[in-house]
């Protein structure tokens, strides 16, 4: 991870770190300051369509929950964060898309069972298609919270 420290400064720089979660990769760069006990971080994460099965599995180190029984299949995640505050209330906010994966083994047609009334149409298959879900989010100390929410998605079988 090519950095610089200014130790009399006691800051640095991170011109080309990556976070690597078996084949997935994002790229860190930015800057920090510490001042006491306190570092501050001034960070951008930049990840470029990593493969879904490779990151699932931390998935809810961040906060993301899937469904009970299901799971994330294919496709990619991409996501663009700026980290921003001190490393006890940082701030973490940006854009985030996931792109032609599966969400397997979650049936939306049994929890919306008024569609096939509406519609003339049978749910069918226990698996969502979803080709894209696009959010911007912003995760504080606070209450994490999403500012704008698109998601395309086709269950299996409609």
């Amino acid at each position: 991870m090519p950095s610089a420290h200014n130790m009399k400064a006691d800051t640095g720089t991170v011109t080309q770190g990556e976070v690597a979660i078996g084949k997935a990769i994002a790229h860190l760069t930015g800057t920090y300051q510490t001042q006491g006990q306190t570092t501050t971080l001034n960070m951008r994460v930049d990840a470029n369509d990593m493969p879904v099965d490779e990151i699932e599995a931390a998935l809810p180190a961040v906060g993301v929950v899937l469904p009970s029984g299901s799971k994330l299949q294919g496709g990619g995640l991409s996501a663009n964060l700026a980290i921003a505050g001190p490393t006890d209330g940082v701030v973490i906010t940006g854009p985030i898309r996931l792109a032609n994966a599966k969400l397997a083994g979650f049936d939306l047609g049994s929890k919306l069972s008024a569609i096939p009334a509406l519609t003339g149409r049978q749910t069918g298959g226990k698996d969502i298609t979803i080709q894209n879900f696009s959010t911007t989010v912003r995760m504080a100390p606070e209450v994490p919270r999403q500012t704008s929410l698109i998601l395309r998605f086709r269950p299996s079988g409609w």
